[in-house]
């Protein structure tokens, strides 16, 4: 009985161990769930957020990527712009400069021709001033040489004058002689005196009187020679 009884209460504490066990099995078991669902939402949470910082590091990636691309395509639009700006500033400096220097070109152009013309103009001024000189100088010239052909014409008359007088009164002195002799006697008397007529010219007065003057003109040219070949110093000076 007693064994019975400690058979009872073996059997008894070893289903009660054995309900312990299971009750620990189960209490393990739900443990385990537990722990394996937590592993799993915790993993299922790294999971989300690895996916949710894959994501933003994706979308920050690309972010950035399409920010580097629109600074890389606002750069290159820039650098366009600015080219094209360069482009266009150097065209218009070159045309600028082209136009400059046609402008420049067409002044010095015009300035030459006005040059030129101006050069002629002056040539042409000095050109009928050098030839109006020569005029005036011509007719100064031709001026002159008459003013002075007239001098000299006028010294001849005036001297053919004076060799007149002076004639004259040499030969009025040789023919008539002193005053007081009245021209009755004088040694060159007989030499002054004209050649006989002859008998034509007896037969023609006039021709007498015009052979009896040219006598006379011919003596008094021949004393007159003789005198200026003795004495030219002394006719020229008078």
């Amino acid at each position: 009985k007693e064994a019975r009884q400690q058979r009872d209460e073996a059997v008894a504490a070893a289903a009660k161990r054995a309900h312990e066990a299971e009750e620990a099995v189960v209490v393990a078991r739900r443990k385990a769930d537990e722990q394996v669902a937590e592993d799993r939402r915790r993993g299922a949470h790294h999971v989300s957020e690895a996916r949710h910082l894959a994501g933003e590091r994706v979308r920050e990636s690309e972010r950035q990527h399409r920010e580097d691309l629109e600074r890389l395509q606002q750069r290159g639009s820039q650098q366009q712009q600015e080219m094209e700006e360069t482009l266009q500033m150097s065209d218009k400096q070159k045309t600028a400069a082209v136009t400059e220097a046609r402008r420049h070109v067409s002044a010095m152009e015009q300035d030459t021709k006005v040059w030129t013309e101006t050069c002629a103009v002056d040539y042409e001024a000095k050109a009928a001033r050098f030839r109006e000189f020569q005029e005036g100088q011509k007719q100064l010239n031709k001026e002159f040489a008459e003013h002075h052909k007239g001098l000299l014409d006028l010294e001849k008359t005036l001297h053919g004058r004076t060799m007149e007088r002076t004639m004259g009164r040499v030969v009025r002195q040789l023919y008539m002689g002193d005053a007081n002799a009245a021209g009755l006697e004088t040694p060159s008397k007989e030499l002054m005196r004209p050649p006989p007529p002859t008998a034509r010219e007896s037969l023609n007065p006039a021709r007498e009187r015009e052979g009896s003057a040219a006598g006379i003109g011919s003596t008094f040219k021949h004393l007159g020679g003789m005198l200026i070949a003795d004495a030219p110093g002394t006719l020229a000076t008078c």
